[in-house]
């Protein structure tokens, strides 16, 4: 039951999300009627910078977002009445004059290919009920970021959260719509669960409203579209986390079909259509850093061939505009950065507390080994497609002035180069992980070029059908990836890393209650999300020694030594230094106590660092020599609990004693 009621909020959040995009429309364009599914966009790309504003003044708990949905909701209700007021019966008249008349012209076939459609939608959704929480991320971090603000009503400052500094974190508002209402362990069906639904329909209304397709082949080439893998999934189970991959996909889409349409509705883009494009690219600026580099390329590109093709001035001094509104829409989650202990300018003046040593935020290693990367990457079945589409598309884009051939290619151009920086700076070329980070990028991209050359057969676009194909030919997913999933969760058999066991629950909660009210404390184990945040201002351990306030953190090690391991010229891990330094650096930041829990999945177990790929090494090794210097200082500081695989310590100097006892 509890599985069904949290597939009918995650619809009641998309319904939300569709009527904000409708009431900003009729703000800004009074006589333009966005179709549903570009209500819906806009409506997610609007939520962010007003849940950034909720964030920032404390307001974005659990309650008030629920009752943000049903505002929205409401209002739109109230919007669509007193604009009908008049005409009502009339309206529904025609409505469903309207609807019986389009009912009547599809055939049996055309209706079995619209269920058969309908049910695979619902299903790719359901199927987001089966995704387990990632050990490594949702656990330790994007859960917990989530839970914070739900409790406290803002992400907060947390200065040792690597994730938390390399991003503008939008996406943890966004899930916290979802967790307003429903459990975590259903988490995953905003993204990607609803984004499938979002995509979906961003497909059908590109075939059938753009591109005037058929019926019959409209529910083929959406069917055909959504047969795609959440992401890569390793045998052991899904490789997606909560950091928001196919909300970063629709929002392009979104950003796709505002500029074209704005395009098709008058010869310039007018400011309610600039409007709502900004929107949507501080959106994609906002959810994850991999997206930034796409929203900036595709705005550029857009631009430039505007510019190009029509030879007005204005339209440079219109592209100044989108950027300066860009920045005001992103504000918000700027200075919410900037108090996490990042920079107001992220990532143009850096990452503000991340560790400051050359050698070891190369993450990708040598130049040459970067290349060797990309090029690696650049011949797989999942880049080389996108590369031959761009330049395929280019023959049209360039050849007709067609605003949606011209889009589609900016969108092409910015996913293939944000791909390309991804993988060199990533250097990357062993890892599935890698690959969550640019699948969502050059499939957004490739469904409007693809389906372009599916509907417009002509030899200049054939080519492009055939990308589309052989990209998602390389992503298949069978009936048993979908189908699994749902049986599972509603059979209660879900994974285990879905769930906190019953000993975790009491042993993290014990740990709290030893803690006094109000110290300031410094958590590092998965059951953060289970915390208090209330009680306690808590910081997150995420990667250790990655980032810190101020200076960093006294490196564990011989520098020289750690640098000779991360580029593999040596098998032996540096021995770590005394814990004396560490210990007054917790001091001097305000730290008074350490919540740890001995994880030997995380950092405890250094088999094999030389084997992973240079970042993963770089996280592996600061992970393993710094907590090895966190279990030494139970040597030196009074260990108030200690209980199975949890300890806290007390770091506070003698003559601050603790008066709280442990709770049975």
């Amino acid at each position: 039951m509890l599985a069904i009621l949290s597939l009918a909020w995650g619809l009641v959040v998309l319904l939300a999300l569709m009527c904000l995009g409708r009431l900003l429309a009729r703000l800004t364009l009074p006589t333009y009627r966005p179709d549903p599914v570009l209500a819906a966009g806009w409506g997610l790309a609007g939520m962010i910078p007003l849940g950034g504003v909720l964030n920032l003044l404390g307001l974005a708990r659990a309650p008030l977002l629920a009752l943000l949905i049903g505002t929205i909701i409401l209002a739109d209700l109230v919007s669509t009445w007193l604009m009908q007021a008049h005409a009502q019966e009339h309206q529904s008249e025609r409505l469903m004059v309207r609807a019986r008349s389009w009912c009547k012209t599809l055939s049996w076939m055309e209706t079995g290919a619209l269920l058969a459609l309908a049910t695979l939608i619902l299903v790719k959704y359901a199927a987001c009920l089966g995704v387990p929480l990632m050990y490594w991320d949702d656990k330790h971090a994007y859960l917990p970021e989530t839970i914070r603000m739900l409790q406290t009503g803002s992400i907060g400052d947390n200065p040792f959260s690597e994730r938390q500094i390399v991003s503008l974190n939008a996406q943890v508002l966004l899930n916290g719509l979802f967790l307003s209402v429903a459990p975590p362990i259903y988490a995953f069906l905003f993204d990607p669960g609803i984004c499938w639904i979002m995509i979906a329909g961003f497909t059908w209304v590109i075939l059938r409203n753009d591109l005037h397709a058929s019926t019959l082949i409209s529910c083929i080439l959406t069917a055909l579209v959504l047969m795609v893998q959440n992401s890569e999934e390793p045998p052991d189970g899904s490789n997606l986390n909560l950091g928001g991959y196919l909300t970063g996909a629709v929002l392009m889409l979104t950003a796709l079909r505002t500029t074209y349409l704005g395009l098709t509705q008058d010869e310039r883009l007018g400011f309610p259509w600039i409007f709502f494009l900004t929107l949507t690219v501080a959106g994609l600026c906002a959810i994850k850093t991999t997206f930034l580099v796409v929203a900036v390329t595709f705005t550029v590109t857009w631009y430039g061939l505007r510019l190009l093709s029509t030879k007005r001035p204005g339209i440079a001094l219109e592209l100044m505009v989108v950027g300066f509104s860009t920045i005001v829409w992103l504000s918000p989650w700027m200075i919410q950065q900037y108090l996490s202990g990042g920079t107001p300018l992220y990532p143009f003046l850096g990452h503000g507390t991340h560790i400051a040593i050359p050698e070891l935020t190369n993450f990708g290693g040598p130049f040459l080994y970067k290349l060797a990367a990309l090029a690696i990457f650049s011949l797989t079945g999942m880049m080389l497609p996108a590369i031959i589409a761009l330049l395929l598309l280019g023959q049209t884009a360039f050849r007709e002035a067609n605003p949606f051939s011209r889009s589609s290619w900016a969108m092409l151009f910015a996913a293939v180069i944000g791909c390309m920086i991804i993988s060199f700076q990533g250097g990357v070329q062993s890892t599935n992980s890698f690959y969550r980070y640019v699948q969502p990028i050059l499939y957004a991209a490739l469904i409007p070029a693809g389906l372009l050359g599916l509907v417009r057969v002509q030899p200049s676009t054939l080519g492009l059908a055939v990308c589309l194909a052989v990209f998602i030919g390389n992503q298949w997913t069978s009936s048993i990836t979908l189908i699994r999933p749902i049986v599972t969760a509603l059979r209660g058999t879900e994974p285990d890393a879905r769930f906190f066991s019953k000993t975790e629950l009491v042993q993290i909660h014990q740990a709290q209650q030893v803690i006094p009210a109000g110290a300031k404390v410094l958590a590092s184990t998965s059951s953060l999300s289970q915390l208090d945040f209330n009680r306690n201002t808590i910081w997150n351990l995420d990667f250790p020694g990655m980032c810190s306030p101020g200076a960093s953190m006294p490196l564990p090690a011989n520098l020289k030594e750690l640098v000779s391991f991360i580029e593999g010229t040596t098998q032996t891990l540096p021995t770590h230094l005394p814990t004396d330094d560490l210990l007054q650096y917790f001091r001097q930041t305000g730290v008074e106590y350490l919540i740890m829990r001995h994880e030997p999945n995380r950092f405890f177990n250094n088999v094999n660092i030389s084997q992973f790929p240079r970042w993963n090494r770089i996280v592996k090794a600061l992970g393993v020599l710094y907590y090895r210097q966190l279990r030494e200082l139970a040597s030196q500081c009074p260990v108030l609990y200690q209980e199975g695989e949890v300890t806290v310590l007390n770091l506070r100097p003698p003559s601050h004693p603790v008066s709280a006892t442990p709770q049975p």
